[in-house]
């Protein structure tokens, strides 16, 4: 539910339709059933954009990312370089 909801407000971030596809690099971790909805709500948010998602381990997440090869990369405890933005997504607490 976390991801979701962290996927979701970064939905929220973008201010114009997204055209054209979006390639995700994603840990294994995320799981299937869990990206499927996040692909879901994709699509009902950016119907005019297509989302594609490689599953890799985390090294290979960076890489895909640096060789441009992945807009976005989703590994769990990223570390930011000169060439890598990271956002985090924390965990509610009560």
């Amino acid at each position: 539910m976390r991801r979701k909801e962290e996927f979701e407000v970064t939905l929220d971030r973008l201010k114009q339709q997204v055209e054209g596809t979006v390639r995700v690099a994603s840990i294994y971790s995320i799981g299937l059933s869990e990206m499927a909805q996040l692909e879901e709500e994709f699509s009902k948010r950016q119907p005019q954009a297509q989302l594609t998602v490689e599953y890799l381990r985390p090294e290979k997440v960076y890489s895909s990312v640096l060789a441009d090869e992945a807009d976005l990369g989703l590994v769990s405890y990223a570390e930011p370089s000169r060439e890598i933005t990271v956002i985090r997504g924390g965990r509610r607490r009560c």
